[in-house]
C-alpha cells in the first residue's frame, strides 16, 4: 500500500486533510453536475454512468477521510493544550514554592 503511505506521509507533512476535504466536496459537485445535466444525454453511448460511479465513489472516500483526519487533528490539538496548561500550572507552582521559599528565608 504505497499509496496510503504517501497520504499519511503528505498528512503529517502539512495540512492534507484541508485539501482531501476540500478535494472530496469539489469531486462530489462535479460529478453531481454532470449527472444532471449531461447524463441523459449520453445514456448508452460512453460509459459515463461507470465514471460517475467511480467519481461518486472517490469523492465519498476524500470526503469522509478528510473529515475523520479533521476531527484526529483537532483531538490530537486538545491533548497538546491540556498538556501545555498542565506544564504551565506545574511550572507556577514551582516558582511559587520558590518564592515562598525565599520570603521566609
Amino acid at each position: 500500500m504505497p499509496f496510503s503511505k504517501l497520504v499519511d506521509a503528505l498528512a503529517s507533512i502539512s495540512k492534507f486533510y484541508i485539501f482531501e476535504t476540500i478535494l472530496g466536496i469539489g469531486i462530489l459537485i462535479v460529478d453531481f453536475y454532470v449527472y444532471l445535466n449531461y447524463y441523459y444525454e449520453f445514456k448508452g453511448k460512453d460509459n459515463l454512468g461507470f465514471i460517475l460511479s467511480i467519481m461518486l465513489i472517490l469523492g465519498i472516500i476524500f470526503l469522509s477521510d478528510g473529515f475523520s483526519r479533521w476531527n484526529t487533528q483537532g483531538k490530537i490539538q486538545e491533548k497538546l493544550e491540556k498538556i501545555r496548561a498542565s506544564y504551565e500550572i506545574k511550572e507556577l507552582k514551582r516558582k511559587s514554592k520558590r518564592l515562598n521559599g525565599q520570603k521566609k528565608v
